[in-house]
């Protein structure tokens, strides 16, 4: 006979390596699969939490460049727009042929075509 150090109850040992009674054993090897499948099931869920960080990242970058996009767009209209009176302001033409003038005109003149 031997004492269970689990639960204090006295069992028969009938091998030198049983140390603890058979429920206590049984208890003791279901509390130990109930930790393996948590801790498998906690592997899991921070599988699917790091693939929802992926996706949540991919979604902001995503949104953070169509916002860029839209207002280089806007930009870019806006200096469509605003190109053809920049153009005849600035010309040496109207401005006593200053190099000023001829360098901003040179400088539009190469952002129209960008824009074309």
């Amino acid at each position: 006979m031997a004492i269970c150090p689990a639960c204090g109850n006295s069992f028969h040992r009938d091998e030198e390596w049983k140390r603890t009674c058979r429920p206590c054993y049984f208890a003791a090897k279901n509390a130990t699969n109930k930790v393996t499948i948590a801790a498998e099931a906690l592997e899991t869920l921070r599988a699917q939490a790091a693939n929802a960080d992926y996706w949540q990242t991919q979604y902001r970058n995503a949104v953070r460049k169509a916002e860029q996009e839209r207002v280089s767009n806007d930009v870019a209209s806006i200096v469509a727009t605003l190109l053809p009176k920049l153009l005849y302001y600035c010309h040496p033409d109207r401005n006593d042929s200053t190099t000023e003038a001829t360098n901003v005109t040179a400088t539009l003149l190469a952002l129209r075509r960008v824009l074309q």
